[in-house]
């Protein structure tokens, strides 16, 4: 008489060639993907910052170019090309000066210094040019003694130009 097939000893001969993944080593696996995941994940606020800082930064850079375009277009005698400060700045509760842009949000400020110059070796200035200083900025304002005060990732860009007559 023939012995009854074993099914145990039938489904482990079928297994034995096989080589499948324990467990232990799709945890390990899945523990390096998880900490490759979070440290990538850990670059997108800084990156994403860094990103958002030079949109600012090139704004800023064109009203800047923009205003000094404008102002190099003026007549010599144009009420925006006299000597001081403009435009006249908005003061806040506190006392700080603002120089807000038309059109956009009022964390960019535009204002320009118009004075007599630039002046030669002996201190004259040039009776027929102006030096026209053009500051363009993020989150700043300025003091009652017009001294800039810069706010969380604040900057200003500064361009210099002469008007001549």
């Amino acid at each position: 008489m023939s012995a009854a097939p074993r099914y145990e000893n039938d489904a482990a001969a079928r297994h034995s060639g096989e080589r499948g993944v324990s467990l232990v080593e799709a945890l390990i696996a899945s523990l390096l993907m998880i900490v490759g995941i979070v440290s990538i994940m850990g670059v997108f606020p800084e990156t994403y910052q860094r990103t958002t800082d030079a949109g600012r930064k090139s704004k800023v850079n064109h009203l800047a170019v923009e205003a000094v375009e404008r102002l190099r277009s003026l007549d010599y005698a144009d009420a925006d090309l006299t000597a001081g400060t403009h435009p006249a700045p908005v003061i806040d509760g506190l006392g700080r000066r603002f120089y807000p842009v038309t059109g956009m949000p009022l964390e960019f400020t535009l204002r320009w210094d118009v004075s007599a110059g630039p002046t030669d070796g002996s201190g004259t200035a040039h009776p027929d040019m102006k030096t026209v200083e053009v500051r363009a900025g993020y989150n700043v304002w300025y003091d009652a003694a017009d001294d800039l005060i810069s706010g969380e990732r604040g900057f200003v860009m500064t361009f210099t130009t002469f008007i001549t007559e």
